[in-house]
Order: structure tokens, then C-alpha cells, then sequence
């Protein structure tokens, strides 16, 4: 199981992602690499395996830093305040 640091979507194989027409039993590897996140857009290279753990629901109370924000959107740079 794999999830989004972002937004705390959870991509099951089981289930798949059928807003994006991923079958079920499609294994995370197996997705392409242009694949993001159906919550928030976020790169796939961005999400993080999840082993034995319960899988977390909305949005995680997180701050974002710059070098986050930069990597899953790199388009998107942050500028600094001030």
C-alpha cells in the first residue's frame, strides 16, 4: 500500500484508481510513471510505502517545506517570504 504525504490519499491495489482508469490488481510498480495522485496531482515518485500500518484518511495537518513542495511540484517553485 502506498500513500500520498500530501493529502493522505492511499492507492490500493484492490481497488485501483478508477478516476484515472487503472484497473484493479494493479500493482503500484505497475503504474506508469506519468501516474499522480487523484487527490492532489502529486508526482508518484512522491508517495510513500506503507507497511502494517492503518491507512490515514484527509488531509494531514503538515506544514510543507520548500524542498517538498519543489519535488511535487516542480513547476510550482515556492518563493521565499519577505
Amino acid at each position: 500500500m502506498y500513500s500520498c504525504p500530501f493529502c493522505g490519499y492511499v492507492y490500493k491495489p484492490s481497488e485501483g484508481d478508477p478516476l484515472n482508469n487503472i484497473p484493479r490488481n494493479t500493482s503500484f510498480a505497475n503504474l506508469l510513471d506519468s501516474w499522480t495522485c487523484p487527490g492532489c496531482y502529486v508526482r508518484k515518485e512522491a508517495f510513500k510505502e506503507r507497511k502494517n500500518e492503518v491507512p490515514k484518511f484527509g488531509i494531514q495537518n503538515k506544514r510543507i517545506d520548500e524542498e517538498e513542495r519543489n519535488f511535487a511540484f516542480p513547476d510550482k517553485k515556492m518563493k521565499k517570504a519577505g
